[in-house]
Order: C-alpha cells, then sequence, then structure tokens
C-alpha cells in the first residue's frame, strides 16, 4: 500500500510583503568604519537595520519588521486568516508600546510595524 501524499496542510496561503530601504550616500570612510564593527558580516545585505546599521537607512518604505526579518502584519493577517484567535495585532501592540514609552511613532517606518 502506497503512502498517502497528500499535505497535511489543506488550506495554504501565500503572502508577499516587499519594503523598499534606501541607504544614505556614504563615504568610503563611513564604509569602513561600519564594516571594521563586524556587524555587517553576518547579515544579509551586509547590514542590520535594527543595529548599528540603522544609521546608514535614508528611508523604508513598506513594512519595518519585514526588512528586519518577519513581517509581523502579514503574519498577523494570515494566522488570522487560518483561524488563530487571541493574537495581538502587531501596530496596536507597537502603538501601546510607544505610549508606556512616552514616545511618538518615527517618521520612518511610514507603515507600522
Amino acid at each position: 500500500m502506497e503512502a498517502s501524499r497528500q499535505s497535511p496542510i489543506s488550506n495554504l496561503q501565500l503572502d508577499l510583503e516587499a519594503s523598499d530601504v534606501l541607504i544614505d550616500d556614504l563615504t568610503d570612510a563611513e564604509i569602513e568604519a561600519y564594516v571594521a564593527t563586524g556587524e555587517p558580516m553576518d547579515k544579509a545585505g551586509a547590514y542590520g537595520i535594527q543595529g548599528l546599521g540603522g544609521r546608514l537607512v535614508r528611508s523604508v518604505a513598506g513594512s519595518y519588521t519585514c526588512v528586519v526579518g518577519l513581517p509581523l502584519v502579514a503574519i498577523h493577517r494570515l494566522l488570522s486568516a487560518a483561524g488563530y484567535t487571541q493574537l495581538t495585532d502587531p501596530t496596536e501592540a507597537y502603538m501601546r508600546w510607544l505610549d508606556s514609552q512616552g514616545k511618538e511613532p518615527l517618521s520612518c517606518p511610514p507603515t507600522f510595524p
């Protein structure tokens, strides 16, 4: 008897999240100084927006969390559509955190989170 090849996933959902990151104009000295920190050596794209590399970024258009590595708003939407309940909306959580810190939203990222 042949084993079933049917996927255990009955309702596969796919999503594509794209973000554009604009890196500031940098001098050779600024690039060398950043490389010397060692931070870019284990990063996709050779920078970490959530670390020192964030100082190199002029702007982000799209999802900041996508750039970091996991598009939280898209993941929340997909999990909700799959029937998961009691999830915390990432945008609401971010706004609550800002409020608890006495901070205002930054102009970058222009979309939350």
